[in-house]
Parts: structure tokens; sequence; C-alpha cells
């Protein structure tokens, strides 16, 4: 099995933490992440989220992957609203497999770059290929 890790994230300035809002609808999060990479910092902080994840991820993937069977081996794309303190406040994933569901828990307990506002959607896409 080949797994090919590709990263991949956008950013786009976030809502309030603190209010009591539903949570994002994955296409909306989505385009406004895509359109919003060009705002101020945008590029440096999507490239500093990457590096962030990289080696931990390296780790990661091929420890979720290792016991699905092929039709849990699909691409992801997690889409996250980072706080003003790098902790992720909104994880958005899809589609929804056993692999996400592994992943999910980690990418929640780890602490990322401060991104350059309150609150940031971050968009990562990950390639896996069996």
């Amino acid at each position: 099995m080949i797994l090919m890790l590709f990263l991949s994230s956008t950013l786009v300035l976030g809502g309030d933490s603190s209010s009591s809002v539903a949570q994002t609808q994955f296409n909306v999060a989505f385009k406004l992440a895509e359109s919003n990479l060009d705002l101020p910092g945008g590029e440096k902080y999507d490239e500093d989220f990457g590096v962030s994840c990289g080696p931990w991820l390296a780790v990661e993937l091929p420890r979720c992957t290792s016991e699905c069977d092929s039709s849990q081996l699909r691409d992801l794309t997690f889409l996250f609203r980072v706080g003003r303190t790098g902790k992720i406040e909104e994880l958005l994933v899809e589609p929804d497999t056993k692999v996400a569901d592994c992943l999910k828990p980690v990418f929640l307990k780890r602490v990322y770059p401060n991104p350059p506002g309150k609150s940031w959607w971050v968009r990562m896409s990950i390639s896996i290929s069996d």
C-alpha cells in the first residue's frame, strides 16, 4: 500500500469562538477557505499550519490506515477553525471514514501556530492511495 500525504491548507477569517453558532456547513467553510487565501498573513499561516502537522501526521496516518479495508482508504478534506491561541475550535471532514475518525482526536489535542486573526479556517487535503 502506498500512502501519499498531500498537505494543502487555505485560510479564511472565522467568526467569534465565544458565540453559540451552529456548526458551520462543510461546503460553506470550504468555499470561504478557497476564496480567502490572499488575506494578509494567509499564505504564511497556511504554510506554518501544514509544516506543524507534517512530522506527527507522517506517523499517525499509517497507524490510522493500517487496519482499514480499502473502502475506508479515501482522500480526505479537513477544515479547521483555529482560535487565536492555536487550538482548534471546530473541525469538519469529508468523507466520514474510519481513517477520518482516527485522525480527528489527534488533530484536536494539538496546538498549532497562532493564526493572524482571532479565528481562521484552514483546509487540509490528505490523499490516500492503496
